[in-house]
């Protein structure tokens, strides 16, 4: 593969909605392509067929477009553009990124996620927002997020479907998807808050679902560690532990996730511990305290809102029910 800059000698095509592309490499199995639009921006394209289409939404940030392109029915494209001309230097390290990345799959499904996973990997770094450690509200919400994956989805499936089903750092709605039962997860300080919030319109909304569970536990901030407290990288370090002891192929995977949550290995967390007490879940159906699009005229969006969790009381279930309902959407997705 050559690694100089490969969008050189490309001319823009005659049309706007056409693109002048070239393979990236022709022994490589998966249809990859250098291209640039009208506009001379330059393109990573990666074409393929409908049952790989992405499962999840796709990253948004400053300077770069991700985006998918139907081509017919069976055949579609999912375009890395870059906007910002000044980073082309590091677009072009992460396009060679990805490109190393989907050399290694095995299925096309796979070199379309592994395009993704590197996408997301890197989202923070072009984005150009700071780089600077989780605030505490961020741990907090990670925190919960991993003390769920490793409670409830560890004991019922395996480790590679345990992280598949983990997609709130990817731009899902809720948190945690298995087969058609949705889980949202939110922490609550204590002592004191008798709320959580919920952060989008679509965050609760359930018609499509076999279930929704909303999972809130309460987590203490101190500032020591004991048997029972740990820090955010203490807590990803066990998973990430486990993981590499049951299936070493979802160890990227997982490191992925983490970083397109914010997370970075390299920051210090060591002034924050985290204590999870008490946790409740509650079955979203009808009647339960939430705003959803169905309730208001469109062209409102982004809307955050507060749940007042004594007003939930009637919808609180045993955790059984949760486990249940996760192992039925287990045994229904396989």
């Amino acid at each position: 593969m050559n690694t100089s800059d490969p969008w050189d000698g490309l001319s823009p095509p005659a049309r706007a909605d056409n693109v002048t592309a070239r393979r990236v490499d022709e022994k490589l199995k998966w249809d990859i392509f250098w291209a640039v639009d009208l506009n001379r921006n330059c393109l990573l394209i990666l074409q393929y067929q409908t049952d790989a289409a992405p499962a999840t939404n796709l990253p948004k940030f400053k300077g770069l477009q991700v985006e998918t392109h139907s081509l017919d029915v069976n055949h579609h494209r999912l375009i890395l553009q870059l906007l910002d001309k000044d980073q082309r230097e590091i677009f072009h390290r992460l396009c060679l990124d990805i490109v190393s990345a989907v050399e290694t799959a095995e299925t096309e499904e796979q070199a379309l996620q592994k395009f993704l996973n590197r996408t997301w990997r890197w989202h923070r770094l072009l984005k150009g927002v700071r780089d600077t450690r989780l605030s505490e509200e961020e741990q907090r919400g990670l925190y919960g997020e991993l003390i769920f994956l490793e409670k409830y989805l560890f004991p019922i499936c395996d480790v590679s479907n345990a992280i598949e089903s983990w997609k709130g750092p990817l731009g899902h709605p809720q948190d945690f998807q298995i087969g058609q039962v949705y889980v949202e997860v939110k922490t609550k300080r204590i002592p004191a808050t008798s709320h959580v919030t919920i952060s989008s319109e679509l965050q609760l909304a359930s018609s499509e679902f076999d279930a929704l569970f909303l999972y809130v536990v309460e987590v203490l901030a101190v500032d020591e560690s004991t048997s029972e407290a740990t820090t955010i990288t203490q807590i990803a370090d066990r998973i990430k532990s486990k993981i590499f002891g049951s299936d070493l192929s979802s160890v990227e995977r997982f490191e992925d996730l983490l970083v397109a949550a914010g997370f970075d290995w390299g920051e210090d967390y060591s002034d924050r511990y985290w204590l999870p007490a008490n946790d409740y879940v509650y079955k979203v159906i009808e009647g339960f305290p939430r705003l959803i699009p169905s309730m208001y005229p469109g062209g409102v969006e982004k809307l955050r809102y507060m749940i007042v969790l004594e007003a939930c009381e009637q919808f609180r279930v045993e955790e059984m029910k949760l486990i249940e309902a996760l192992n039925n959407g287990l045994y229904a997705g396989n």
